[in-house]
């Protein structure tokens, strides 16, 4: 069988599939991608739907399903039932291996892929996730999926065997129970070094300025859901028992943080901080008649200044309008910690350190004891943010040669790692600081992986 096959759908609607390879964590997988030509006749923009090929398929036994649920989209369309960034369809009784609901995301453009610049990315769920982004928004959700794949900013293909994240019906130990959720059309919240730059569309300016206005009168908190940003380098993520909140990153510099949401509330002082995976401003009633102005307005504030966190308010119609591209593909993704916070018992049970080995002869004596666990624990951490928890189970060898305080890395393990793998742990541990050592030494460490 010849890749791509066009399968005709209907009248109007085609679908190419393509079988198409790229590295995902530690290792090259094959991966099926649907393609659409012809929803844009039914008003709707084209879609793409890629699924990760397991270990024990046959490339030509590609599934079929995908195609059917396409004509369903179509005949939605057809009906007037049009979808855009961060909607979602219920699939009901017609499940999709087992995934009861569709969210829509602009393309991941693959190398070897046609240009998806005007695709949405079919990126499917659980019932119990679609429950949970519709109580703590979409934007948590996307961060929860795109931490557990170790994939910035979100894994658009998807695997049958993907598990669900949560349990039916959970109800997390979150500040967002306190509120329900305003959405907006699209607004963004990123984090750019101290300030929050929050970006409006024009449709949104009436009904955040009757919630400024009632929190300056009878309310005393609100909170919006803030969507997908495009441009930031960086998602914050938080999960009930983690102390503080970290960002999964992409593998470059961080320099703009996306949120879930972002809490207003009244109070005599302004100050704004991190609270979960989104912020909490308190507005004093300068600010607050300030915000609400340029909401009345649609101006942008300039940047207000308080304890903490500082904010911006600015509008963006023509972005927010125009065509998204499609995104750049990580097979990586990083982690940065916000705040010093521990790492749950079950994560580091995942990642667990069997033993340290000589090479060096009596090594352990040539090195300060207290730092060593130090070091340990620090590699292990950034252990716990490279390797995805659907990676392979593996035994992990870190040969460490220390001299005059500065650390090189070789990276070992039972499996075969890809090369472009080995180069980022090395300039990942390559960050660290190493212990301190009497004279050069040379030891391994190794590590159990999803054991």
């Amino acid at each position: 069988m010849s890749f791509p096959l066009k399968i005709d759908v209907s009248a109007n609607l085609v679908v190419d599939i393509h079988l198409h390879e790229f590295y995902l964590g530690d290792r090259e997988r094959k991966c099926w991608t649907y393609l659409t030509t012809g929803m844009v006749e039914s008003g709707q923009q084209e879609m793409s739907l890629s699924l990760l090929m397991e270990d024990d398929d046959d490339e030509n036994s590609y599934p079929k399903t995908p195609i059917k649920i396409f004509a369903l989209l179509e005949n939605y369309a057809q009906d007037g039932k049009v979808v855009d960034i961060a909607d979602a369809t219920r699939l009901g009784k017609k499940e999709l291996f087992g995934y009861t609901a569709l969210y829509y995301l602009p393309a991941i453009q693959y190398e070897g892929l046609p240009d998806c610049q005007n695709h949405l990315a079919l990126v499917l769920v659980h019932q119990a996730e679609y429950e949970f982004a519709k109580r703590y928004g979409f934007t948590r959700l996307l961060s929860r999926i795109g931490k557990f794949c170790s994939c910035f900013p979100y894994p658009t293909w998807n695997t049958r065997r993907r598990p669900s994240l949560f349990a039916p019906d959970l109800r997390e130990d979150s500040v967002l129970n306190e509120h329900d959720l305003i959405p907006l059309n699209g607004m963004q919240a990123e984090l750019i070094e101290e300030v929050v730059h929050l970006t409006l569309h024009t449709s949104d300016q009436y009904r955040l300025t009757r919630c400024l206005e009632n929190l300056a009168g009878q309310d005393s908190s609100f909170a919006l859901q803030t969507g997908l940003s495009l441009t930031a380098n960086a998602c914050l993520f938080w999960e009930p028992g983690q102390a503080n909140p970290g960002a999964y990153t992409a593998p470059d510099e961080v320099t703009r943080i996306g949120a879930a949401f972002i809490i207003f509330e009244a109070a005599e002082t302004s100050s704004g901080r991190l609270v979960e995976d989104g912020f909490l401003f308190s507005l004093s009633k300068e600010d607050l008649k300030i915000l609400a102005n340029c909401c009345k307005m649609r101006t942008n504030s300039g940047i207000l200044e308080s304890s903490g966190l500082n904010l911006c308010v600015q509008w963006g119609e023509e972005g927010f309008d125009a065509p998204q591209t499609a995104v750049a593909y990580h097979h990586l993704a990083g982690w940065t910690e916000l705040a010093s916070g521990a790492d749950t018992e079950s994560q580091e049970k995942r990642i667990a350190l069997k033993s340290i080995v000589n090479i060096s002869a009596n090594a352990r004596y040539k090195i300060n004891t207290r730092q060593l666990d130090r070091y340990v624990e620090d590699i292990q951490a950034f252990l716990l943010s490279s390797m995805s928890e659907e990676s392979e189970e593996l035994l992990l060898t870190i040969r460490i040669d220390i001299q005059n305080n500065f650390a090189s890395y070789e990276i070992s393990a039972d499996i075969e790692l890809n090369p472009d793998f080995k180069s980022y742990m090395i300039k990942g541990l390559s960050k660290l600081r190493p212990c301190a050592a009497s004279m050069p030494v040379i030891f391994d460490l190794v590590f159990t992986i999803n054991a």
